[in-house]
C-alpha cells in the first residue's frame, strides 16, 4: 500500500486515514474492499473522500440509485465519486441527459468514463449497453 501511494506516510491516522477508511467501510461493510479503494486513490482524492464523498453519495441516492450500482461506481471509478460536488452533480446531469438511467449499472460505467477527453467519451458512451 505504501509503495503505491507513499503519501499515506504523511497522513494522520486519526484525522485522515481512519475516517476515510470508515466512510468507505460504511459503504462496503468490509475492511478489505475499503482498503482496496484507498490504494487506488491519489493523495488529492484521499483528501476529497472526507470532503466530498458523502455529499456525492446523497446526490446518487436522491436519484434512486441502488446500493449495488453505487458500490459498482465506487469500485470502477473511486476518483469520480471523490470529485468536487458541483462538478460531480454536473457530470451526473450530463449522463442523465444522454439517456442513462441512474438505476441501471450502465450509469456507473458512464460516470467512470465522464472524465475522458470529450470526443473519446462520446464514442465510449455509445458503446455501453
Amino acid at each position: 500500500m505504501i509503495n503505491g501511494n507513499p503519501d499515506f506516510l504523511f497522513r494522520s491516522l486519526e484525522q485522515h486515514l481512519i475516517p476515510c477508511q470508515n466512510i468507505l467501510k460504511s459503504l462496503f461493510l468490509s475492511d478489505e474492499k475499503a482498503v482496496k479503494i484507498l490504494k487506488r486513490l491519489s493523495p488529492i482524492d484521499l483528501y476529497n473522500v472526507k470532503k466530498n464523498f458523502s455529499t456525492n453519495l446523497l446526490v446518487l441516492r436522491g436519484l434512486g440509485m441502488p446500493q449495488s450500482t453505487i458500490s459498482l461506481l465506487v469500485i470502477t471509478c473511486p476518483k469520480g465519486i471523490c470529485m468536487n460536488v458541483d462538478n460531480f452533480s454536473g457530470n451526473v446531469k450530463q449522463i442523465i441527459g444522454t439517456g442513462f438511467n441512474p438505476v441501471k449499472s450502465a450509469f456507473a460505467f458512464a460516470q467512470s468514463e465522464i472524465n475522458v477527453v470529450p470526443s473519446n467519451m462520446e464514442r465510449r458512451i455509445l458503446a455501453l449497453p
